[in-house]
Formats: structure tokens, sequence, C-alpha cells
């Protein structure tokens, strides 16, 4: 009588679990329910940390006159110094981003099993849903991070023609910008941090991938 070697048992059955339709979907099924609630708790993590990030929070509680902004070094507040109309919602475009995040099986056969995350943004992502409402082409999140020009002509206060009711450029009689204060903007780490550090936090998940918006 023939013997059967341990090898030849263990081939035979992982043919029969890939055969199995049954079997493969709930390893599938296994696999998912360990996975998904870390996708859910990541991305909860992704979008707390952003709106609790100290420029989100000072652009959500809008336009303040008599503020004293930690990013533009003294009186004011970034709402008005970048220039959002006062009903304006700047940082919701990226909220509805990482709530867009999704959970997808791409590959399940046998033992073998491949999910990724879709709708991952990317800093040009961000940059395009983040428009400057002065200036055509530029992000103002983008500009958190490099820099944003303007601030020694910016005055914190109400003023008719302001878009946000609490900033304005300082002009001459030519309409020419003036200077009015001393200091500088402060370029802070802001999406580009974000994005990479969430990024990695998804990859480390065993048997996960991430796609961009776009790819």
């Amino acid at each position: 009588m023939a013997k059967l070697s341990i090898s030849k048992i263990s081939d035979f059955i992982k043919r029969r679990i890939v055969e199995s339709k049954p079997v493969t979907f709930a390893i599938r099924k296994a696999i998912e329910i360990r996975l998904r609630p870390l996708f859910n708790q990541i991305r909860e993590e992704m979008l707390e940390e952003f709106t609790n990030h100290p420029v989100t929070q000072e652009i959500d509680m809008g336009p303040k006159l008599g503020w004293n902004s930690p990013f533009l070094g003294g009186s004011g507040d970034l709402f008005s110094f970048i220039g959002f109309n006062r009903d304006d919602n700047p940082t919701e475009p990226i909220k509805k981003m990482i709530k867009g995040l999704r959970f997808y099986t791409v590959f399940s056969k046998g033992l073998e099993h491949k999910f990724e995350i879709r709708f991952f943004p990317t800093m040009d992502d961000v940059s395009q849903a983040t428009p400057m409402p002065w200036a055509e082409g530029r992000s103002w999140a983008k500009g958190i991070e490099s820099g944003i020009s303007g601030l020694g002509s910016y005055l914190n206060k109400e003023h008719p023609v302001s878009r946000s009711s609490a900033g304005i450029q300082a002009k001459n009689k030519d309409g020419k910008l003036i200077k009015v204060r001393s200091g500088q903007f402060r370029p802070t780490k802001y999406m580009s941090e974000i994005l990479n550090k969430y990024r990695t936090k998804f990859l480390s998940i065993s048997n996960l991938s991430v796609k961009t918006i776009n790819s």
C-alpha cells in the first residue's frame, strides 16, 4: 500500500480549499472581519487629526476680529487673512475626501486574499480642492506649508469690501498695497504630513494596498 507524504497531503488540502467557493468565501469574510474595523479606526483617526489640527480649527472658527493667530504672528485669523467669503466652509472638501475612503476586496481565491483602500487623496488632489480665493491655480492648503504672501498689508478689521467681513489689504489712494505691520507668515506642516502618516498606517495592515483617487 502506497504511503502518502505530509507534503502531498498538504497539497491536496490546499487544492481542495482553492476549489471550494464556500471555504474561500468563509476565509475572506474572516479576514474582512479583522481588517475592516482596523480600516474604520484609522480613517476615523485621520479625520480626527485633521479636524483637530490647529490650522483646521482656526479656519473652521471663521472670521474673528481681535484674534491673535500663532500663524500670523499677532492680530488676525487665517480665515480673513486668506480671504474666504464669510459663509465659506474651506475645510469641508478635505473632510469629504477622508470620509470617502473605501475598503474593497480585490482578489479572493483559496488562501490568498487581497484588499485595498481606494480614493486615498494625494497632495495634488488636496491642492485642487482648496483653491486660494484670490489667486487662480494656487492652493491655500499648500500655502499653509510653503507660505502665503500679503501679511504685511493685512488688517484685521471690518470693511464693506472685505469678503470675510474681518480682514482687508491696506492700500494707498493709487490702489497699491502698503505695509502696515511687521512679521512673516509662519509656514506649518499640514496636509502633506497627515497624508504621509496615514498612508503608512494603512499600508502597515497586512494584505492591504492603497490606491489614490486618480489611479
